[in-house]
């Protein structure tokens, strides 16, 4: 059975956010989640922050290029 509830997330450029971010999701108590990760080809270092939290993350998508904030959610 699937967790109820998903984290969906889309970053570019997000590396002075992402840490931050993920480190709050693993500190949740209610821990009954998923996390999706998408990143439109970022410069900085966000598949670097995200490869480190590669226990947390359920799947994660590095694009090649920008598709936009809605194509990646969808």
């Amino acid at each position: 059975m699937s967790p109820p509830v998903l984290v969906s997330m889309v970053t570019h450029n997000s590396a002075s956010y992402l840490k931050r971010c993920l480190e709050s999701l693993m500190s949740q108590t209610y821990k009954d989640f998923v996390v999706h990760l998408w990143d439109n080809a970022s410069t900085d270092q966000s598949a670097a922050i995200a490869a480190s939290h590669r226990g947390l993350l359920d799947f994660t998508h590095l694009s090649n290029e920008n598709i936009g904030f809605c194509a990646a959610h969808n």
